[in-house]
């Protein structure tokens, strides 16, 4: 059993995976952030297409979540962070306070939500690509958040996606 996910088993004998939060490593400011078990440059992929971090940030500082402008500069930040390709980006402030927003990324996208009131902030940063010839870095961009955002604690859920079947000839591909 990995470290970032349990399983259990149904009643019809097939295990179900669940995800489970975990805390990612320090980063030193040198090279890649360490993330979860993570993708180097070069490296052989594992059979997954892509990476979706669904990040909690609490205790963040409330003003810099309250309006599209605190909020917008800091998640361009990031992408710039992750070394993404931005195509697009929508952004919505509420009345009193807090904002929603979207990046579209070749890569896939970059998200934000977030209640000022509570000091909270919940993004999704999803990113495909991986193997041989990534330059992006998720982890990279969810750390820069969590120091953009001035956040006290920093949960992250790793999702692999594009989970590639054995019998695929992707599969085969790989091997």
């Amino acid at each position: 059993m990995s470290d970032d996910k349990t399983t259990e088993t149904i009643s019809s004998g097939n295990p179900v995976l669940h995800n489970t939060f975990r805390t990612p490593p320090t980063w030193d400011g040198a090279g890649r952030h360490p993330g979860l078990p993570h993708i180097q440059v070069g490296s052989r992929p594992s059979l997954h297409l892509g990476e979706h971090l669904i990040v909690e940030l609490w205790g963040a500082n409330s003003s810099l979540l309250s309006t599209v402008d605190e909020v917008k500069p800091r998640i361009q930040g990031a992408c710039k962070a992750g070394k993404f390709t931005v195509l697009g980006e929508q952004f919505h402030g509420f009345s009193p306070h807090g904002v929603t927003g979207v990046v579209l990324l070749a890569e896939s996208h970059l998200s934000i939500h977030t209640w000022p009131e509570h000091g909270y902030a919940a993004l999704d940063v999803f990113t495909c690509g991986i193997g041989e010839d990534t330059t992006t870095d998720t982890w990279m961009a969810a750390a820069y958040l969590k120091d953009a955002f001035a956040a006290k604690t920093f949960e992250v859920r790793r999702i692999e996606r594009g989970m590639i079947k054995v019998e695929s000839p992707e599969f085969a591909r790989l091997q």
